[in-house]
């Protein structure tokens, strides 16, 4: 953990710092920005050190790439009502501003009007610090409509101009890719082509928010990066590889864990397990993972996890990326009966880690009955005894070179955990088998997890799994 009190984060960009904002003191508690030193010394609170900012909620800050700048938002000095809404990621009566690294100079970029329809969320510089992309309120919310349970926003683009007197924003763009909606931005790509955000757009309801990209020059092209569940916060890595973000799907408790995929929304790997009872990151009770901001070398990333969505307090934890095989995943054989025999179809799964039958779609598993058998090879990173667990609510099978390993038969809707011990050695591949089989009707569960004395438990991610030897 990073810092017990804090949520959102940006790395700087050499590395060496981290920029932050946390809950103040009381009366007011208003939300503020402090630095650290990334192993957490030398913490200064930033925000309160420039007259010019207006000294209410401040955060949600990202560093521009040359160094130069810190971009937030800000809370109007003043407006109708309270500041609830003026919390950092509600984004009511916010505007956006620049400060300069040495804090002496402010700059406010944006000016909304200061009524409750209108609000700002996350701005983000693009990675050659030309472009800044955020979300803009235009209708408040409105927790009776459902559709409309966040407000209506749209995305904003706009040229940043920062090195030839005041800083401004020109040639602003507005989208609305999927028109009245709830979006979120979290940045570009890592070529600055692309937008990535999330959205409710074409659903009924916020719950089943998804991950979008479009094209950053007009707004156009729309990618749809995830298909189930509740998903938000996804930022790109610096090398362009992966994705991280927030999602719901698979939590035991009702929070969210960090996932990552691959930048075209393919092999798709939980990262954290902060909502599953008997994992060493569970804590006794459900957690939400927040937006991330990933180190320069890409070897690890930081993140804000919230333990109170009424109160918005959180931590901010540091994620370190693990040595890890070049796999592939394993070749999953699907079939349109319980008996692996009708009507074969073949894909290449990242994991064996799903969720099937309402609510959750799978374009691969369209009949009533289906079997799975997934084949291929899993290779450990450490020369000791592994347990492998299994976790489904119906029969599922496991060999290990052809010695059957697990085999158990759950009840209807009851999820069932089995393990076995198994001694493995570093770099060699062995052969797996697993078989599953249910009924579209029912919601199903298969996961299959490993965990050792140097391995945390983990669904086997497609870096140790090979469809070939």
């Amino acid at each position: 953990m990073f810092r017990s009190q804090g949520e959102g984060v940006s790395w700087s960009p050499d590395g060496k710092q981290i920029v932050y904002d946390t809950k103040g003191a009381k009366p007011n508690e208003y939300y503020e920005m402090h630095i650290a030193d990334t192993n957490g010394l030398h913490d200064t609170c930033i925000s309160v050190l420039n007259p010019d900012i207006p000294h209410r909620h401040t955060g949600s800050p990202d560093w521009h790439p040359s160094g130069k700048y810190i971009m937030f938002v800000a809370e109007q000095a003043q407006h109708p009502g309270g500041s609830t809404g003026a919390i950092p990621g509600l984004g009511t009566y916010t505007d956006i501003w620049v400060m300069t690294r040495d804090y002496k100079h402010a700059y406010k970029l944006t000016n909304i009007p200061g009524d409750n329809d209108y609000g700002i969320i996350g701005p983000r510089f693009s990675h050659d610090g030309k472009h800044v992309v955020w979300v803009e309120r235009k209708k408040a919310p409105d927790v009776v409509n459902m559709k409309q349970f966040f407000g209506y926003w749209v995305i904003k683009t706009a040229d940043f101009v920062g090195d030839s007197g005041i800083p401004k924003l020109e040639n602003e763009k507005t989208f609305e890719p999927g028109g009245d909606a709830f979006y979120e931005t979290y940045g570009f790509t890592a070529d600055d082509k692309r937008i990535i955000f999330c959205s409710d757009m074409n659903v009924s309801a916020w719950w089943s928010s998804g991950i979008f990209t479009i094209d950053a020059a007009n707004g156009n092209d729309v990618k749809q990066l995830t298909t189930n569940d509740y998903n938000e916060h996804a930022v790109c890595s610096p090398d362009g590889k992966c994705i991280v973000w927030m999602s719901n799907t698979m939590a035991t408790e009702a929070g969210t864990d960090w996932w990552m995929m691959r930048t075209d929304g393919s092999y798709k790997q939980r990262l954290t397990y902060f909502n599953e009872p008997g994992n060493p990151e569970y804590t006794g009770h459900k957690k939400w993972t927040g937006l991330t901001s990933f180190s320069p070398d890409c070897k690890r990333f930081i993140g804000g996890v919230q333990y109170s969505l009424l109160k918005q307090e959180g931590s901010i934890y540091m994620v370190d990326f693990l040595p890890s095989g070049n796999g592939n995943g394993l070749e999953g054989e699907y079939y349109d009966d319980e008996n692996f025999t009708l009507n074969k179809k073949i894909r290449i799964d990242p994991a064996v880690n799903y969720r099937w039958g309402p609510p959750w779609h799978d374009t691969i598993v369209t009949a009533k009955t289906y079997s799975v058998r997934w084949t291929g090879y899993i290779e450990p990173l450490y020369s000791e005894t592994y347990t492998l667990y299994t976790h489904a609510d119906k029969n599922i099978s496991v060999w290990i070179n052809d010695t059957l390993v697990i085999s158990s038969t759950a009840s209807k809707n009851k999820f069932d955990e089995e393990s076995v011990k198994i001694n493995l050695q570093a770099g060699k591949k062995y052969k797996l088998k697993v078989e599953y089989h249910n009924k579209i009707e029912n919601k199903a569960t298969v996961t299959l997890y490993w965990d050792s004395p140097h391995q945390y438990k983990q669904a086997i991610p497609a870096s140790q799994l090979y469809t070939d030897k």
